[in-house]
C-alpha cells in the first residue's frame, strides 16, 4: 500500500476483491487533518472515502501506482489478468472521470502487448508517462508511453506514443528488461530505472538498467552515450523507485535477490 499527498489529504492505492470475487483497482483518500489523530477516511470521496473499479466479471486486477494531477484526479495503473497494462482515472470525488480515454469511460488498458504497467508520473505540461514491460519473442522489454491529459496516446512521442527498447549490444545479450519507475528532469528529459537480465559470459546477470529520453522520445545520447545504461553490483539487484533531487542528481532505491 502507498499513499500519497493531495491537497491536505492522502491518496492510498492498493488491491480489492468483491464479494462476487471479481478484483480491482481501489483508491481511498485520508483527510489530512485527522490523519494524525484518526486515520480518518474522506468521506468526501465517494462518501465512504474509498472507490473500486471492476474490469468485468472474473477478471483479477492489480494497481501498482498512482500519481495526482495538477487539477486533483488521481490516475492509477496496474495490471489486469492476461497480462495487460491498464489506467483509470478519479475526479476529486472518487468518481471514474469520463472525460478520460479515446472511449470515454475513465478506464485505458496500455498498447504493450502481454506487458505490464508498474509506475506512472505527469510531467510539467500534465501528459501522463507509464512505464512497465512488454513482451518481444517472448522476451520482455523496456517500455514507455506518454498519453495527453485526455488519455489519448500522445503521437509526438516516438512517433506513435509507444516505445520499446532492450539493453545491451544487440537483442541476445537482454534476456528480459522491466521498467519499475519513472521521474522527470526540470529540462523535461524523462529518467526510466528498472532491472535487466544481461548475458554475461556464460553467466547471466540481473542488473540494475537505466534509461534517459528526450521530451521527444528519442534517447538521450549525452547519458552513457546511448541513453542507456546497466549497473551490475554482483547482487542479484532489482530497482523499486528512482527519483531526482533539486540539484538534477538522481536517486535509486535498490532491493538485493542476495
Amino acid at each position: 500500500m502507498t499513499s500519497y499527498p493531495i491537497q491536505g489529504a492522502l491518496v492510498v492505492r492498493t488491491r480489492s476483491r468483491a464479494r462476487d470475487g471479481r478484483c480491482g483497482f481501489r483508491a481511498e483518500t485520508l483527510e489530512g487533518r485527522v490523519l494524525l489523530a484518526a486515520g480518518a477516511l474522506d468521506l468526501s470521496f465517494t462518501q465512504t472515502g474509498k472507490a473500486s473499479v471492476s474490469f468485468g466479471p472474473g477478471v483479477t486486477a492489480r494497481a501498482l501506482a498512482a500519481a495526482v494531477q495538477r487539477d486533483g484526479k488521481t490516475v492509477v495503473v496496474g495490471n489486469v489478468s492476461g497480462g495487460i497494462g491498464a489506467l483509470v482515472r478519479f475526479n476529486l470525488d472518487g468518481s471514474l472521470d469520463l472525460t478520460f480515454g479515446p472511449d470515454r469511460t475513465g478506464k485505458i488498458f496500455t498498447p504493450f502487448f502481454e506487458g505490464t504497467a508498474d509506475d506512472v508520473g505527469i510531467d510539467a505540461d500534465g501528459r501522463i508517462v507509464v512505464v512497465g514491460s512488454a513482451s518481444i519473442e517472448d522476451d520482455e522489454r523496456f517500455a514507455v508511453a506518454r498519453y495527453n491529459s485526455d488519455g489519448t496516446l500522445d503521437r509526438s512521442f516516438d512517433g506513435d506514443g509507444v516505445k520499446v527498447f532492450y539493453f545491451g549490444a544487440d537483442a541476445s545479450d537482454d534476456r528480459w528488461s522491466t521498467a519499475s519507475s519513472v521521474a522527470f528532469q526540470s529540462d523535461g528529459k524523462i529518467l526510466i530505472g528498472g532491472s535487466s537480465l544481461q548475458v554475461n559470459g556464460n553467466n547471466l546477470s540481473r542488473d540494475f538498467a537505466f534509461a534517459r529520453l528526450n521530451p521527444d522520445g528519442s534517447f538521450d545520447s549525452s547519458f552513457d552515450g546511448d541513453g542507456k545504461r546497466t549497473i551490475d553490483l554482483g547482487n542479484g539487484e532489482d530497482l523499486s523507485e528512482i527519483a531526482i533531487d533539486y540539484t538534477g542528481t538522481a536517486a535509486a532505491n535498490p532491493n538485493y535477490s542476495n
